[in-house]
């Protein structure tokens, strides 16, 4: 994998993902979509990089600590402001 290959970079998070669920791994999981999320907003896709933080919040809700909670959010909330740099009814 080349740098900047975000469609490779999505590919294996998305492995690492279903890895993390036939182990039951609920830390790996949450870091791996949050890492889609990120590589989504590094390409451009603040829509898919929000649903994605979205899922990663709702879903481990029950596992997060405050650092978690908080990096999560600041994904999110960064692809909300990239949203809404692009729209002009902001």
């Amino acid at each position: 994998m080349r740098l900047g290959d975000y469609d490779a970079a999505v590919t294996l998070f998305e492995e690492a993902i279903g890895l993390a669920r036939r182990l039951r791994h609920r830390t790996g999981e949450f870091v791996s979509i949050v890492n889609v999320a990120l590589t989504e907003l590094n390409r451009g896709r603040s829509a898919e990089a929000e649903v994605a933080c979205r899922e990663a919040l709702d879903s481990f809700d029950d596992l997060l600590d405050d650092g978690a909670t908080a990096y999560a959010r600041y994904v999110n909330g960064s692809a909300g402001a990239s949203i809404c740099l692009c729209q002009p009814v902001c």
